[in-house]
């Protein structure tokens, strides 16, 4: 009965322009928007505004280290922080419900210090991923950089990727080596992207290992026209695919697919060499 007033006092008194969210763009934000519908002939209408959902921020900064990407498991193992005696959110709408009805505001007083947290944490995993974005951030790990860097060469800002990924290569990073390796080959740098190419071959995990050869390959074979080295970083792409254990099997395998078919593709060319 109170959601119009509810949505009325909101809309004409809190002065925005941006809404941070963790996973609001895919949850919150839309449950908003269809409540809204039902009130809209007496309320002002919805703004638009510039929309920061931290959740892809977090995923994308820390999936590879988190089993889980939840604003808790977040606020623990990369801010530091371990609520004490908090409700669980998903509790909140039984409380809600219960002081509605016996009118009792112990409860729900609880649920607000859960928001109040919430609010808190969003605050300060804002603050903690600008840093790490600015490169601002003296603990940064060499996964954080490779990452911040990945992110920048996605919204097209290859130089500021390339200074993460170089930080990254200083720390061993195999994955940034890869990723710096395919930066200097755009660059036509082709020396800089050899060496690293086959660096990211040997240390890295298969997943990395494999990509890496197959970019030796393909160098191998278009620039310095050596089909006898690139059929070899081929077989060693295709004994690495097999050992990668983050490959999905529920697919079609397409890598080994194309890997077999530059093999046979190597062979003939051998073979009218001879």
């Amino acid at each position: 009965g109170l959601e119009v007033p509810l949505y009325k006092s909101f809309l004409e008194r809190v002065d925005y322009t941006t809404l941070v969210t963790y996973n609001g763009k895919a949850f919150d934000w839309p449950q908003v928007k269809s409540r809204y519908l039902l009130v809209r002939e007496n309320v002002p209408m919805l703004p638009s505004f510039g929309h920061f959902d931290l959740y892809h921020a977090a995923r994308r900064m820390w999936k590879h280290q988190l089993e889980r990407v939840k604003l808790t498991a977040v606020e623990e193992d990369i801010l530091g922080i371990k609520r004490q005696a908090d409700v669980p959110g998903h509790l909140a709408p039984m409380i809600y419900f219960d002081y509605v009805e016996r009118k009792n505001p112990e409860a729900v007083i609880k649920v607000m210090e859960h928001n109040e947290m919430d609010i808190l944490s969003l605050i300060t995993l804002y603050t903690h991923l600008s840093m790490q974005i600015q490169g601002l951030d003296p603990s940064q790990t060499a996964i954080e950089k490779r990452e911040t860097g990945k992110w920048f060469d996605y919204i097209g800002e290859t130089e500021a990727a390339a200074a993460f990924f170089k930080e990254a290569v200083k720390l061993d990073d195999p994955q940034a080596m890869y990723n710096m390796a395919i930066y200097h080959k755009r660059e036509k740098n082709m020396e800089a992207a050899w060496g690293l190419f086959k660096e990211a071959v040997n240390e890295g995990e298969p997943a990395v290992g494999k990509r890496a050869a197959i970019e030796l390959a393909k160098m191998a074979e278009h620039q310095n026209k050596d089909y006898g080295l690139a059929l070899s970083y081929t077989e060693r792409a295709i004994q690495l695919h097999h050992k990668d254990s983050t490959k999905k099997y529920n697919k079609p395998d397409s890598f080994k697919k194309e890997a077999l078919k530059r093999l046979d593709r190597l062979f003939r060319k051998l073979e009218r060499k001879q």
